[in-house]
Order: C-alpha cells, then sequence, then structure tokens
C-alpha cells in the first residue's frame, strides 16, 4: 500500500488512486465528499491520537513512544506531531490541547480523504 504525506499525516491511498498532483477528472471530482468509510477511518485515527497525547503527559518519552509504535509510519507521524509541541501544564490546559489535537487531525484526515 502506499502512503501519501498530507501536513504530519500519513493516509493510506489506494495503489490505483491518481496522483496527487493529476488534474480532476469527471471520475473523481476534486475536493469530494469523503465515504463513509473514509469518515470512520478518520475517526479512529483522530481518537487513537488521544492515548499518544496521554502518555506524553504521563511521561513518555519521545523515544520510547517511537519504539512503541513498532515501525507504523502512521503512528511515526502522529508521535512527531504530538512532540513537536509544546507542554501544557494543568489539566484544564491538557484537556484543550488533547481535544485540539484530536480535532486538527481529524480535520486534516477528512482534507485528504477529499482529495482522493
Amino acid at each position: 500500500m502506499k502512503y501519501l504525506l498530507i501536513a504530519a499525516l500519513m493516509l493510506p491511498v489506494s495503489a490505483n488512486a491518481a496522483p496527487a498532483n493529476a488534474a480532476p477528472t469527471d471520475a473523481a471530482p476534486a475536493n469530494a465528499a469523503p465515504t463513509d468509510a473514509q469518515i470512520d477511518t478518520c475517526a479512529k485515527i483522530s481518537k487513537g491520537s488521544r492515548s499518544i497525547v496521554l502518555d506524553r503527559y504521563n511521561g513518555v518519552t519521545m523515544p520510547a513512544a517511537y519504539l512503541a509504535s513498532k515501525g507504523d509510519i502512521l503512528t511515526i507521524q502522529i508521535v512527531k506531531a504530538i512532540y513537536s509541541l509544546p507542554r501544557k501544564i494543568g489539566d484544564k490546559y491538557q484537556k484543550v490541547q488533547i481535544d485540539e489535537f484530536e480535532s486538527k487531525l481529524f480535520a486534516h484526515c477528512i482534507q485528504s480523504a477529499e482529495k482522493m
């Protein structure tokens, strides 16, 4: 399976998908609405990111997070994105950061799906 890098997110692309720089065609209009399956995948990815953010707040180091990813490219991209953000102090701010990261990741995923 091929992967297409969108922002700090890796999304699976089917083997028969058009290249990212290909002109839109009648069969695949630009910015088509994502399918239910794509929305479900994006929701699972964004919800899964919460556990990585929580691990970071619970003291898991970036090297440990990389090792835990077991080489999964998507997880590594999420780890990179999370550990590049400044860590917030206080439960209230941490919850806001976790919610914002999950929402932004979902938005990036949906935007990518719309381009496929």
